[in-house]
């Protein structure tokens, strides 16, 4: 039975093996929604195996607002004037330096982690569609191998880590909003080969 609990600091999402990858990105969807609508723009995803299952457990890394004013239908530019999302993160909390400020994606490997790094948000964009992107970019890196998915967000700059390598193919990928994972494969399959002559997600 999927199960999903939300606090204020964490929310727990435990889905069985046999269900399909989009119940992955779904319930990330929720999770990161809960997270942003209490103002918390940077947090951290666990991937952990358990017993017929997968437990995807969010945390907050930074404090939570205890009073929602928010919805997913909010638009982004509202929340950053409410203080919901910052307009920009202090150059001493990124995971590293911008490298430009071109439009386009970036991506680095920094040792066993790679960041991506996104200048510019849609300030006309519903939270609902970014949270949704975001969702799938996690979904995919968890297919790719990663063990933890972390996420800063700014209305000027937002960076994405996973804690594995990418090739250049998959760092080009994800720069290009591709993602890796087949939404029909179940998690057993895509997280954790569990299937006759399983092939390289």
């Amino acid at each position: 039975m999927n199960q999903i609990k939300f606090e204020l600091t964490k929310v727990d999402s435990f889905l069985p093996l046999e269900n399909e990858m989009w119940n992955v990105a779904f319930v990330l969807e929720q999770s990161l929604q809960w997270m942003f609508i209490h103002g918390v723009y940077s947090w951290s995803i666990h991937k952990i195996k358990k017993e017929n299952g997968c437990l995807f457990s969010v945390l907050a890394l930074v404090k939570p607002k205890k009073e929602v004013i928010f919805s997913k239908a909010a638009i982004i530019n509202d929340m950053a004037e409410n203080g919901y999302i910052p307009k920009n993160l202090q150059e001493e909390d990124l995971w590293k330096e911008v490298v430009d400020g071109q439009s386009k994606a970036t991506s680095k490997r920094i040792g066993e982690e790679t960041i991506l790094g996104i200048p510019l948000l849609d300030s006309k964009a519903s939270l609902g569609d970014y949270v949704f992107g975001l969702a799938d970019i996690a979904t995919g890196m968890f297919a790719m191998g990663g063990q933890l998915v972390k996420s800063q967000t700014s209305m000027s700059y937002s960076q994405i880590a996973v804690d594995c390598t990418m090739n250049k193919n998959e760092l080009k990928q994800f720069a290009e909003s591709t993602f890796n994972y087949h939404p029909k494969r179940t998690i057993g399959e895509t997280l954790w080969g569990e299937r006759k002559n399983q092939t390289t997600c």
